[in-house]
């Protein structure tokens, strides 16, 4: 288990710019968000911690998945939030989307 978080871990650094879902499935009804990779939080097991650009947690649980992502694909999540956040879409499948297009 402790490896498995230390790999996981690696990925990402400190100031990375995420896509963040409370669970890893990332239902678009769930808490999700897109800010700054930092760090782990002290829960068991270790979820990420993620905050806005003035430092603030998004969520002091922290998040079961992230993914790092362009700012523009960032951008394009939060102008579509009610669109997100209305459908039964997840949303990994709506990044994949704004990733490639």
């Amino acid at each position: 288990m402790r490896s498995a978080l230390i790999i996981k871990t690696m990925k990402f650094k400190i100031g990375d710019y995420v896509v963040a879902t409370k669970y890893s499935d990332g239902d678009s009804k769930d808490h999700f968000c897109v800010g700054i990779f930092n760090g782990m939080t002290d829960h068991n097991p270790q979820r990420f911690d993620v905050v806005d650009t003035e430092g603030k947690s998004f969520r002091g649980n922290g998040f079961r998945r992230i993914r790092r992502c362009r700012q523009d694909v960032g951008e394009r999540i939060v102008n579509n939030l009610k669109n997100i956040e209305l459908s039964d879409r997840s949303v990994w499948s709506w990044v994949r989307q704004f990733e490639r297009s």
